[in-house]
């Protein structure tokens, strides 16, 4: 591995710094147990193989701003490359169990996320402000973005690792605390919010279609089919369902599809209120 990087303090109390890197990974080892029957009993043994290979090569920028003035924060970017045929043991398993071939050539890896923004704010005003509201108060401000992560596509021709890629992702994180003392205790009262803006972050997809809520195989029209369904229990149907026709049992068919794969488990938290009551010792 390779590294060299860069700081240099600037006036007002900044900081600007600056790195480079680059890897190349070979001979990583591979592990994957097989089953297999000896001596008329099932049995399991362990292939190991050096034939995992990556090359990851990146560039990190931040500027930092120390405390002054009551007030801190930083900005950073990183650019990132990631390519091989995959960095763990687990990538083989997955081919060899699946049984997806292993890549022939060189691909861009799941934790290649090119670009990636960040920047935090932190305001402080002390206990010996005048104004007594505002005193002993901690404002803190996160922003993030990354590049969307790879995942492997699949189509009519097979699955390709690392082909697609999801969207980007972005949020900002917020949290107040206001200090005060009990009894001489001291205590703060706060108030965190995860995604302020109530972004909808995509962190999977399904594979065939790259998309969070859409499988690829939604309900077809057959007219034939739900006509001789709709009419065998027509009665029963329009009472329970409110379904007046084969059309309206089709178009219901439809929007249970979406709400099924429509997986919660594929997006990031939605936006969090949280109050609480804080100790410091």
């Amino acid at each position: 591995m390779y590294a060299s990087g860069i700081r240099q303090k600037l006036p007002l109390d900044f900081v600007l710094g600056a790195s480079a890197y680059c890897k190349d990974m070979k001979n990583l080892l591979t592990t994957r147990t097989m089953t297999t029957i000896w001596r008329h009993k099932l049995a399991s043994y362990t292939i190991v193989e050096a034939e995992n290979e990556a090359k990851v090569y990146g560039v990190d920028l931040a500027l930092n701003k120390k405390m002054s003035n009551h007030l801190s924060g930083a900005i950073g970017y990183s650019y990132l490359n990631a390519k091989g045929v995959g960095v763990s043991p687990e990538v083989w398993f997955y081919y060899h169990y699946y049984g997806i071939p292993p890549p022939a050539s060189e691909y861009s890896l799941e934790v290649d996320e090119v670009h990636s923004w960040n920047a935090n704010i932190h305001f402080s005003l002390p206990s010996v402000t005048s104004f007594k509201p505002i005193s002993n108060l901690n404002f803190d401000l996160r922003y993030t973005y990354t590049t969307g992560a790879l995942f492997d596509s699949t189509g009519q021709k097979g699955t390709f690792a690392g082909k697609g890629r999801m969207p980007p992702t972005s949020r900002v994180d917020m949290r107040i605390e206001k200090g005060f003392k009990i009894a001489g205790v001291k205590l703060g009262l706060f108030m965190n919010v995860w995604n302020v803006f109530n972004y909808q972050n995509v962190l999977n997809v399904y594979s065939g279609t790259g998309e969070p809520d859409n499988n690829g195989n939604p309900p077809k029209w057959d007219e034939t089919i739900y006509t001789a369904v709709y009419n065998s229990r027509e009665e029963y149907y329009q009472e329970r369902y409110g379904w007046d026709s084969p059309r309206e049992m089709y178009r219901a068919n439809v929007e249970n599809w979406g709400k099924y794969y429509n997986n919660p488990g594929h997006y990031d938290i939605p936006r969090i209120i949280q109050f609480g009551l804080v100790t410091h010792f």
